[in-house]
């Protein structure tokens, strides 16, 4: 059958599984964007999709509904190409999700609910779906086949030998899918290297299926993109070689599209990482964001990268990195990664730190979660040494001092177990309260700090500040 497949980026692992599975049984499997080559317009090549399609599964999570999400749109392309949704729409809940968000459209047919593992569930009710002229088709197929092998039969035994080889050959590209799957769902959840490995196994071993080297693709971008493990006296030439080659040839192999700009743009994130080790990488990274925009003007890992690298190199240009992260943003793709790149490039910078901070005041207010990686680094450069004029004065000048205590306790809800990180805590509380005009809530508590640290004769420029603080308020 042909299928459209509609998920959220966040279950992309799921989908990637689900997609490599389906093929193995000779679906074709419309998957997502990156289907698209570059300049073209979205809308009408996916109702074209759905025009093909077959079949329409929709992996319901609660980012897939949720309002203004992508496959929302293409839910509702699939509803105005079929008015009915029997035997044509499978809805498949793969994280847990609120029955009143799920669209109407979908609950008019039962909802696949997966106990077990939802790749063999779906693919067990893909076969149920399959529509009678199909099965029909299928059968005559196989009459005629073994009609046409009777009456070939003379032509010896060679040709039966061809046949069961192209039947071997076949029966091998399936299990190396489903290996792959297997591999793929280690790089995204697991030991990325194990999964690497087996991925770099299975495309030394002929025939290769299209599927396993796409995957070993997809392994080594998301392996680049969150690094660990590693080591050596130069790590990053070390775990980048390798990854590098797979790019590389998939680039010379004929990428092209949303693709290829993926893929160039990770090959220039491994070059960037080379800085670890080096005073300079061995190619400037900015070649392949270039590079990798012109094959796709809109995408989101080559405008990330590229504002990642204009902050991070020698001189910088936050301009011009703040407007490519922007264009990331609005593209939305893979927002955790995007908010872990603006925050962690610009958190020990003092020129750059304003921006970390409204980054973070941004994610309060949408409701995304708190980029945890970073906390420390933000912590130490900001609430920690609350009591410093610099530190006082940034924090001033960057936000309301409302929105200040917000993103405080957003990120640290709690005093640390730590007993000079808790009474930092409660000095950076009470500072930040004072500020956003609450001082009567914080004094009680400040005065509290203020005699239990004179009874464990405690001294130095926190315990100064904090006396200032009282004296003023």
């Amino acid at each position: 059958m042909n299928i459209f497949l509609s998920y959220s980026s966040t279950r992309r692992d799921i989908a990637d599984r689900l997609r490599l599975a389906l093929e193995a049984e000779d679906h074709e499997v419309f998957f997502d964007r990156s289907d698209l080559a570059a300049g073209e317009n979205f809308q009408q090549p996916i109702r074209d999709a759905l025009v093909a399609a077959d079949l329409f599964i929709f992996l319901i999570s609660p980012e897939s509904v949720a309002s203004g999400s992508f496959t929302l749109a293409e839910l509702d392309m699939a509803q105005q190409q079929w008015r009915r949704p029997a035997r044509r729409v499978l809805p498949v809940v793969v994280a847990a999700t609120p029955k009143a968000s799920i669209p109407a459209y979908l609950k008019a047919v039962t909802l696949l609910e997966p106990q077990g593992d939802v790749v063999a569930q779906t693919l067990t009710a893909v076969a149920a779906l399959a529509r009678p002229w199909q099965v029909r088709w299928r059968w005559a197929l196989r009459v005629a086949a073994l009609l046409l092998l009777g009456a070939l039969a003379w032509w010896g035994s060679h040709r039966w030998q061809a046949r069961q080889l192209a039947a071997a050959e076949q029966t091998a590209r399936r299990q190396q899918l489903e290996q792959a799957g297997r591999a793929l769902a280690l790089c995204h959840s697991g030991s990325r290297a194990d999964g690497f490995a087996q991925l770099t196994q299975l495309a030394a071993a002929p025939p290769v299926a299209a599927g396993v080297l796409r995957a070993r693709e997809d392994c080594a971008m998301a392996w680049l993109r969150e690094p660990r493990g590693l080591p050596g006296d130069k790590p990053f030439a070390q775990f980048t070689a390798p990854l590098r080659a797979v790019l590389a040839q998939a680039l010379v192999a004929g990428a092209s599209g949303a693709r290829a700009a993926d893929l160039r743009a990770h090959l220039g994130w491994a070059y960037a990482l080379l800085w670890h080790d080096y005073p300079s990488p061995a190619q400037d990274p900015g070649e392949h964001y270039r590079q990798a925009l012109q094959d796709d003007a809109d995408n989101f890992y080559a405008h990330a990268l590229w504002g990642h690298w204009l902050f991070k190199r020698t001189p910088a240009d936050p301009v011009q990195a703040k407007a490519h992260f922007a264009a990331a943003l609005k593209n939305g793709r893979d927002l955790p990664f995007l908010r872990t790149l603006q925050v962690g490039v610009t958190v020990r910078s003092l020129a750059d730190a304003p921006y970390a901070l409204q980054v973070l005041n941004q994610m309060r207010v949408q409701g995304e979660p708190s980029p945890a990686v970073r906390i420390p680094d933000v912590w130490d450069f900001f609430f920690g040494t609350v009591y410093l004029e610099d530190t006082a004065r940034l924090l001033r000048q960057t936000l309301p001092a409302q929105d200040t205590l917000q993103v405080f306790l957003w990120l640290y809800p709690q005093p640390e177990d730590d007993a000079t990180r808790r009474d930092l805590w409660r000095l950076a509380h009470g500072w930040l309260m004072i500020q956003a005009g609450r001082a009567g809530q914080a004094r009680p508590d400040l005065l509290l700090l203020q005699k239990e640290l004179r009874a464990a004769d405690k001294s130095g420029p926190a315990v100064n500040a904090l006396n200032r603080l009282l004296a003023k308020s």
